[in-house]
C-alpha cells in the first residue's frame, strides 16, 4: 500500500513539474510579447518627437503616477505639504489625495475612459 500511494504520490509531482514548465514557457511567452510591444511603442514615440515634435502634444499621452515607495519614505510634515497622506489598511499601504486632488482625479479617470472608448466626437 505504500508503494501505491509513493508512486501516486511521484506521479502527481511529476503531472505538478509539467503544468508549471508549460505554465513558466507561456509566462515567458507573454513577457517577451509585451517587452517587445513596449519597445515598439517607445520607439514609435521616439520617432514622433524627432519627425513631428510640434504634434507630439496630440499624438503622444503621457502618463504621470506616484512613486509609492518614494512616497512611504516621506515624513507626515511633507507629505501632509502635498495634501497626501497614507493609511495603512490590512497591510497595504493607500495612498490618498486630499479633498479638490480627488475631483480632480475622478475628471482625469473619467476623460481616460472616455478616451478609451473613443466616446469623444472627432475633432474637424
Amino acid at each position: 500500500a505504500r508503494e501505491r500511494l509513493a508512486e501516486t504520490a511521484e506521479q502527481i509531482r511529476a503531472l505538478q513539474r509539467q503544468a508549471l514548465r508549460v505554465r513558466l514557457r507561456g509566462l515567458r511567452n507573454r513577457t517577451a510579447e509585451v517587452s517587445a510591444a513596449r519597445g515598439a511603442l517607445r520607439a514609435a514615440v521616439a520617432r514622433i518627437r524627432e519627425l513631428h515634435p510640434e504634434r507630439e502634444a496630440d499624438l503622444v499621452r503621457v502618463r504621470e503616477s506616484l512613486d509609492r515607495a518614494a512616497l512611504r519614505r516621506l515624513d507626515s510634515q511633507t507629505l501632509a505639504s502635498i495634501g497626501v497622506s497614507i493609511a495603512h489598511v490590512e497591510d497595504k499601504i493607500v495612498i490618498a489625495a486630499a479633498g479638490a486632488d480627488i475631483d480632480r482625479l475622478v475628471d482625469a479617470m473619467l476623460d481616460e475612459v472616455k478616451d478609451d472608448d473613443g466616446g469623444e466626437e472627432a475633432q474637424p
